[in-house]
Parts: structure tokens; sequence; C-alpha cells
């Protein structure tokens, strides 16, 4: 062996110590050298767009013209139909990589488990595995395995690391299975009972009772299981573990209390028993199997939540970081940049998650003339690529026609189209971070007090193509006879009329005005802006409390 190829083997043998990544019996050293360094390689591919679909294409439609972009309607070949809805038009697309996810509710599932419980007729009548099984031989996780194979695309499984949709009383959601075998006969795992769900308030963690709580080793144990089964089973080129599906994992975030150190060691210590098992598959299979975390954005709130993601990235555990929205909660997609910034630090690609409706926030603030969301995409992606992601993962848009899968995976295909930037939360979110999100989507000015958010926007708002640059700030609770100053990155702007801009008011989405300036590009940075607003004087005649919720800003191309 030459001192190169010893230098090489030493290395990966120390990193093996350090994350109990033996080679398995009767696996050579080499061996397990060659299936590090290939999935170290294969972490770097491009993957400009990876797609979760979350798997509810594999129920069909209660009767004829139910098209919800949920579920299918069977006319002709099962297996063709299932694939139309939600994957076929992903052909020639920004899309490099499907991560399919497998579970119908809490640890059911319709792929053909054996550790966990299969959905099959009996269980639900709507779900086509069993019937894709009688008929072709294989389950809808095969299924999209072979599609990914024959049109060049990279499959990933998804699994919820701890979906607890099984908590909502039956009948309340589109589809009840009930609780699966290992949570039905083992309620100490759990972390609460039924009642629960009406005991508790909308936003508590414990109202959700039926998710597992990971101190305990049988819990961990059957989730590697789960894993493991997967891995030696199918033809897959990794796993997503969505631990945003759903925290928290153990007791202390019931009460929005952070993990202790304990817990994370015990995560931690199965994402080691899971990187060792799959590099022990992997060598066997003579190609690696690649993990992929899917965490919060930042790495003190993957603390919080029992993550220790930074001690995974030293380890070398994962092989790419899927960091950021979990349909518009948590922390402000403007801090991708931290978990980019980590990841990189590691050399491991970091990808930014924009879930459907993630500019929730502003939707109940638009005006008739509202552009389609596409440009809202638009805005989020190329910020996230200016910031450094190294692609976009998508969660929750089951519409493969959806223009973004075209777009959003090249800034350089989005720069000269028109796009708008906005902020999805304002406070600092200083407060336990788990499930207390809907008060960082207003920030309450006082008079003779300014308040400050930051604004990211991407390099094409210095394009030459630029037509027109418009900012738009909302605020609740107004008369129109207040007097507001606003600064952006340190400026004051021209005083604004007040204009009437809410569509959508009611008791929980009050009415108010729109405050907008035309800009030129000279005003705004590529990356953070800052943006001050300063209520200096109300209108005596209300003392309604006057609210930011909504801070928009639209950039317009010649010709798009």
């Amino acid at each position: 062996m030459n001192r190169f190829k010893f230098a090489n083997l030493v290395c990966v043998l120390a990193l093996a110590a350090a994350t109990s990544i033996w080679p398995a019996d009767g696996v050579q050293a080499e061996d397990a050298e060659g299936i590090v360094q290939q999935r170290k390689a294969l972490a770097h591919r491009q993957r400009r767009i990876i797609y979760n679909n979350d798997g509810d294409d594999a129920m069909r439609a209660a009767k004829a013209g139910l098209t919800d972009g949920l579920t299918f309607v069977t006319g002709g070949d099962l297996r063709e139909d299932f694939l139309r809805s939600r994957t076929s038009a992903l052909v020639n697309t920004h899309v490099d990589t499907i991560s399919y996810c497998t579970t119908a509710i809490g640890l059911t599932f319709h792929h053909a488990t054996k550790v966990g419980h299969f959905l099959d007729k009996e269980t639900f009548e709507g779900c086509i595995s069993q019937d894709l099984i009688e008929q072709y031989g294989v389950d809808t996780l095969g299924v999209q395995i072979e599609f990914c194979r024959q049109n060049g695309l990279e499959i990933f499984w998804s699994l919820r690391m701890n979906d607890r949709h099984d908590s909502y009383p039956a009948g309340s959601r589109r589809w009840t299975y009930g609780l699966s075998p290992f949570k039905r006969d083992h309620p100490e795992y759990l972390f609460g009972v039924p009642e629960d769900w009406n005991k508790y308030g909308k936003h508590s963690p414990r109202r959700l009772w039926s998710g597992l709580d990971f101190s305990f080793p049988e819990v961990r144990e059957h989730i590697f299981r789960l894993i493991q089964e997967v891995c030696e089973g199918y033809d897959i080129d990794g796993v997503e573990m969505d631990f945003f599906r759903h925290p928290p994992y153990f007791p202390p975030g019931l009460d929005d209390q952070p993990a202790g150190p304990e817990h994370l060691d015990m995560m931690t210590g199965l994402v080691r028993r899971i990187r060792r098992m799959a590099d022990e598959v992997g060598t066997r299979r003579g190609r690696p199997i690649l993990l992929a975390p899917r965490v919060p954005i930042t790495a003190e709130l993957s603390r919080f939540h029992g993550l220790d993601v930074e001690q995974w990235l030293k380890e070398g555990l994962v092989d790419l970081v899927i960091a950021g929205h979990g349909n518009g909660r948590y922390r402000p997609m403007s801090m991708i940049g931290q978990a980019v910034e980590l990841g990189h630090q590691y050399n491991v690609p970091v990808y930014a998650s924009l879930a459907n409706k993630f500019y929730y926030p502003w939707v109940y603030l638009l005006l008739k003339t509202w552009p389609p969301s596409i440009q809202a995409w638009r805005g989020a992606s190329m910020s996230a690529w200016g910031a450094g992601a190294d692609g976009i993962y998508t969660f929750n848009v089951w519409d493969p026609n959806h223009p973004s899968f075209r777009e959003i995976g090249d800034p350089d295909v989005i720069a000269g189209l028109d796009k708008i930037y906005g902020v999805d939360h304002f406070s600092s979110i200083s407060g336990p971070p788990s499930y207390r999100y809907d008060d960082t989507l207003t920030m309450k000015l006082k008079e003779g007090q300014g308040v400050s958010v930051d604004l990211r926007v991407g390099s094409d708002v210095h394009s030459e193509t630029v037509s027109e640059l418009w900012l738009r700030v909302h605020l609740t609770g107004t008369t129109g006879k207040e007097e507001i100053t606003i600064k952006l990155n340190d400026v004051g702007l021209p005083p604004a009329s007040f204009v009437r801009g809410s569509v959508y008011t009611g008791k929980d989405r009050p009415g108010g005005h729109w405050l907008e300036w035309r800009l030129e590009s000279s005003q705004i940075r590529i990356g953070a802006n800052k943006v001050q607003v300063m209520l200096n004087k109300r209108d005596p005649s209300t003392q309604e409390p006057i609210l930011l919720n909504g801070l928009l800003f639209h950039v317009r191309h010649q010709g798009s």
C-alpha cells in the first residue's frame, strides 16, 4: 500500500473510531474506506431542487372529481395514474432528487414494512400500495425508485422521525388510521393520552399527545430498525431523517424547556448507529447510502430539541443538511446563512427548506393586484442562493407542474424575473422556540419608539434590467392619521401616504394600511437590509395596538 493510500486509510479509520463506524463482519477495511470516500463525493453532486413528496399520492380520491392536490382519481393504469399525480411531470425540471415519504400517519407506512405498521386495504381501503403489490409486485416506494432510475433522478426515502398526526381525534382530518401497534401496545413510550388534545391549548406541545419519547432506548431502537429495513430492502440513494416532523423528542420540550446534555447524547448515539448501519449496507452493495437530516434553521434551535447537528457534522455522521422552514413556523428564513456557514465549515452541503405557503404571514395582506405566488418563491430562493445555499428543498408542494420547479433551482434563471422578497417573522423570538410562533408574525409599535427588522434580497436588485423597486410596509390598528418614520439602512425615507390595503379582515386578522415607496437600486444592499419603523405619534382617537405585520419588497424587470 503506498504512503498516500495508507494516509487516507488512517483518516478513515480515525473517523470510524470517532463515530463507531467500524467495518461489518466480512467487510474489508479498504472497502469501508472506499464507501466513505464515495459518499463524500456523492454528497456534493448537483441537487438544484430536492422535491419532498409527503406520500399522500398513495391515497385514492374518495370520489371522481375530488382533485385537491392531495389525492388522485384512478381511471387507467394504476401505476401510471399514481406517478402522474405528483411525479411524472418533474422530468426535465430543476428537480434532481425526489425524497419520498411513506409515512401515512404516526408509525403507519405505505411501503411494505414488517417493522412498522403497513397501511393495507383492511386498515384503509383508499391506499393503493397493496393494489400495486398485487398488480405489479412493487409498492409505492418501489414505484418511485423505478421511476427515478429510469429518468436519471436521485431517490431518497424520507422518514418523519416523530410524526404525531395520529394525535388528531377521529374524523377531524381527511383520514384516520388510529395508532400503530407499537404505539398502541406501549402507551408508556408516548408523551400523553388522547384527553390531552382537549386539555391543552392549540399551540401547546402537549396537545399532540402521540409523540414518542426518545429517552426510551426502545423507541430509538424501533426508529433504527425502521431505517435499517429500508436501507437493506430498497435500492435508495439516501435517507432523509425529517426531524421537523415533529419536535419535541424529549420530555423537557413539552414544557418549552431545552433538552438536556443527556438527551443530545441519546440522539447523537442513534444517528451514529444509523450512520454505521448505512455504511455497512453501502459497502455490501458497493454504493453508499447518504444521510440527510432536515432540521431547524439554527444550531441553537436544533439543540433545544435535542438535535446536536454540529456534533453530527464534526463526526462526519451526515452527508448533507436540509435547514429552514416548516409551514411558516420557527425562525425566519433570513437566518439560512447561519446554517450554510456551519455546514460549509465541515464541507457539508446545506439546502434551504421552503415549505408550501412559507409566505403565510403575507397572505391576508394581499391587494387585489397581488401577483402570483411564484414571485414569492423566486424571492425566497434568490435569497437562499445569495446566502450560499447549495440548493433548494421544497416541502408540501404537491403540484409537479408548479412553475417553481422550472425556475428556482438556478439563480441565473430567476435573476431577470419579477420577484417579491419579504420578512416572514418579525420578533427576535427570544422566548421558548418550540411552538410559540404566532407572536413572531407581528411586532408591536409603541409611541416614541422604533423597531428594526432585516430584509434579505438577492443580487438581481442591481441588474440593468430592473424597471421598478417598491418597498411596502403594512401596519394594523392604524386610522391613517398616525405619524410614522421609516428608515432603510439608516437613511430616512420620504413621508408616504397611508393606503388601505387588507383584502381579508376579521377578528384575528385586523384591517390596516400600507405605506409604499418607489426606490432606487442604490438604496438597497445585496443581502441584509435594515428597515426601521418608528411610531412618532399615534391618533389619540383610538387605543388599538399598532402592529407591524407586513414588509415586502417588489423587484420588477423589463419584459418579465
